[in-house]
C-alpha cells in the first residue's frame, strides 16, 4: 500500500468533516430565518399559520443535531482508532539478521517517517476540526430550546409541543380559534340584520368549506415536504455507512503495514549488534597479534614469520578500520531513524 492510500484516507476524513461543517452553516442559515420570520410577523393570524411551521422545523432541528453529534462521535472513534494503529512501539529484537537491503529499507524508513509527521499533523486539524463542530453543535441545542421557549409562551403553557407536533392536523391555535369565532359572530349579526335568510347561510357555508379545504391542502403539502426529507435522510445515512466500512477496511490494511515496517527496523538493529560483536572478537584479536610483534624474542628466533604475522595484523586491522566506518554509518542511520520516530510519534528509547 503507497502513501497515496495513506493521505486518501485522510482526505476522506477531511471531506466528511467539511460535509458536516456545511451542514451545520445551512441549519445555521435555517435558525436565522426562522427568526427573521418570527420578528416579521405582525397580525395574529399570520402567526398562528407559523406556530405548526416552526413546531415542526424545531422538531428537524433536534433530529438534525443528534445526527450530527452521531456523526461527530463516529469520526472521533475512526480517527482514534487510526491513530492508535499507527502509533510507534518497542522495535523487536528477535528478528533474524537479513542485512541485504539495509539502504533500501533505510530509505523506506525514511519515508514513512515523514508520512507519520504528516499524519500527526492532519490528526490535529481534524480534531480543530471536530471542536469546532462540536462548539456548533451546541449552539445550535441552545438555540432550539430558545425556540421552544419562544413556541411554548405562544401556544400558552397548557399546551403540549409534543401533541401539537404528532397531531397538527387536528390542532387550532388560539390565534386561529380567535379567527373563527370573529367570523362566525360576523355570520350571526348579518344573519340577525337581514332576516337570518338560508342563502345568506350558504354562502358562509360555502366560504367555510373553501377555507378547510385550503388548510387540507397545505398540511397534505407539509406531509409530502416531510416524507422527501426522511428520504434523503435515509439514503445520506447509507452513504455514510459505506464510506464507513471502507475507512476500516483500509485501516486494517495500515496496520498489516506497520507492522511489517517495525520487524525490518528490528532487523536493523539487530544486525548492528552481531557486527559490534564481531568489533570487540576482531579487536581482541588484533591485540593479541600486536602483544606477540611486541616480544623481542621471537623476533630474533623467526624474523620470517614475525614479518608473515605483522603483514597478517596489518590486514586485519584495515578490516577492522573498514567495519568499523560501516557500523558508525549503520549506527548514525539507526540514530537518525529512531529520532524521528520518536519526534513524529512518541517513539519509546531503547
Amino acid at each position: 500500500m503507497s502513501s497515496w492510500d495513506d493521505f486518501q484516507i485522510v482526505g476522506e476524513l477531511q471531506e466528511q468533516n467539511q460535509n458536516l461543517l456545511l451542514q451545520l452553516d445551512a441549519k445555521d442559515r435555517e435558525l436565522r430565518e426562522v427568526q427573521n420570520y418570527l420578528s416579521k410577523i405582525q397580525t395574529s393570524e399570520a402567526r398562528e399559520g407559523k406556530i405548526l411551521e416552526l413546531a415542526k422545523k424545531n422538531r428537524a432541528l433536534n433530529v438534525a443535531i443528534e445526527r450530527e453529534k452521531s456523526r461527530v462521535v463516529k469520526l472521533q472513534s475512526e480517527i482514534e482508532s487510526i491513530r492508535k494503529s499507527t502509533s510507534p512501539r518497542r522495535v523487536s529484537k528477535s528478528a533474524k539478521d537479513s542485512g541485504k537491503d539495509d539502504l533500501g529499507l533505510t530509505q523506506h524508513l525514511q519515508i514513512s517517517s515523514r508520512e507519520i509527521a504528516s499524519w500527526k499533523e492532519k490528526y490535529s486539524d481534524a480534531m480543530k476540526k471536530i471542536a469546532e463542530v462540536q462548539t456548533k453543535a451546541t449552539a445550535f441545542k441552545v438555540e432550539r430550546d430558545r425556540l421552544h421557549r419562544v413556541l411554548q409562551k405562544e401556544v400558552g403553557e397548557e399546551v403540549s409541543l409534543g401533541k401539537i407536533m404528532e397531531d397538527g392536523s387536528d390542532w387550532r391555535g388560539r390565534a386561529q380559534q380567535i379567527i373563527l369565532l370573529k367570523n362566525k359572530v360576523k355570520e350571526l349579526k348579518k344573519e340577525l340584520g337581514h332576516g337570518g335568510t338560508s342563502n345568506h347561510t350558504g354562502r358562509h357555508e360555502l366560504q367555510n368549506r373553501k377555507n378547510l379545504q385550503m388548510l387540507e391542502e397545505t398540511r397534505r403539502k407539509e406531509k409530502d415536504t416531510l416524507a422527501k426529507e426522511l428520504s434523503a435522510t435515509t439514503e445520506e445515512y447509507r452513504s455514510l455507512r459505506m464510506k464507513y466500512e471502507a475507512n476500516q477496511s483500509r485501516k486494517k490494511i495500515i496496520e498489516t503495514e506497520n507492522r511489517d515496517l517495525r520487524q525490518k527496523l528490528g532487523v536493523l538493529l539487530t544486525k548492528s549488534e552481531n557486527d559490534d560483536k564481531l568489533i570487540d572478537a576482531l579487536k581482541r584479536e588484533l591485540q593479541f597479534f600486536r602483544e606477540k610483534s611486541e616480544n623481542a624474542d621471537m623476533e630474533k628466533r623467526s624474523p620470517k614469520k614475525t614479518n608473515k604475522r605483522v603483514v597478517t595484523i596489518l590486514g586485519q586491522d584495515s578490516t577492522l578500520k573498514q567495519q568499523q566506518e560501516q557500523i558508525l554509518r549503520q549506527e548514525k542511520i539507526i540514530v537518525a531513524l529512531t529520532n524521528r520516530l520518536r519526534n513524529g510519534e512518541g517513539l519509546p528509547g531503547h
